[in-house]
Formats: C-alpha cells, sequence, structure tokens
C-alpha cells in the first residue's frame, strides 16, 4: 500500500486575471478563471501526471493542465464541449496554414487579373470558387 502524500491547501487569493486568447474562442456561462485553474493544477499535480476533468464545459481545466504539461483526461456530456476542447488543445498544422494561405494569395492575385468586377465582395466569391474547382 502507498503511503498518502500530504498536501497543504492553498492559503493565499488568487485574483482572476483576464484570459488569454486561447480561452476567448467561445461564451462559456461557466468559465473559470485560467490562471486560478492553473495554480490549482501546479499545487496539487506534478508534470507527468494526470489531471481529469468529468465536466470539461469551455475546456479550461484540460488546456491549462497540458499547458502545465500534465496529461489530460476530458469528458462531458455535451459533445460540442469536449469538441471545442480538443480543438482548442489540438496543436496547429502551422506549415498546413502557411500552404493554404499562399496558395489563395498566388491564386487571388491570378484572378485580380482576370476578375470582372471590383466589388470586392464578387472578386472573394471568384476567389473561393476557383480554389474549390469551380467557375
Amino acid at each position: 500500500m502507498c503511503p498518502k502524500r500530504l498536501i497543504a491547501h492553498i492559503n493565499h487569493v488568487v485574483l482572476a486575471k483576464g484570459h488569454p486568447r486561447r480561452h476567448l474562442n467561445h461564451k462559456f456561462w461557466a468559465r473559470k478563471p485560467h490562471n486560478v485553474v492553473e495554480e490549482y493544477i501546479k499545487h496539487y499535480s506534478k508534470k507527468g501526471e494526470i489531471v481529469l476533468d468529468p465536466f470539461v464545459g469551455s475546456g479550461i481545466t484540460a488546456v491549462e493542465a497540458l499547458v502545465l504539461e500534465r496529461k489530460a483526461i476530458a469528458i462531458d456530456l455535451n459533445p460540442i464541449a469536449t469538441f471545442i476542447t480538443e480543438m482548442v488543445a489540438k496543436p496547429a498544422d502551422i506549415e498546413g496554414i502557411k500552404e493554404a494561405y499562399e496558395k489563395i494569395k498566388h491564386r487571388s492575385i491570378e484572378m485580380k487579373v482576370k476578375s470582372r468586377s471590383d466589388d470586392p465582395k464578387i472578386f472573394i466569391g471568384e476567389v473561393y470558387k476557383s480554389i474549390k474547382g469551380g467557375k
């Protein structure tokens, strides 16, 4: 049997700060301050340990656990909550984004020469159709 590890509780006030952009992608009525959750995770777990969030909601706990090099298990009855959390936590494909940007930029330069309109809405529509393979 493993001996129990006694951990002193947090005995100071942690003032809430504004959220970083990663937590501002959607509104959520019960979003907890990220820095308060971060303080709890740092205090009550070590790097590499698992943090369980059985009511993921906006994903603050799971995402902050990953940022702090913990493993995270995020569960919620609402599939949208787990989807949003997964998308926030998933690393961005920077090379894929750069390639897509270059493709759009190149195509838009070609289309600007061929465009029959100076209206930006029509031009954007033409670029979109050309990228999707339409005419």
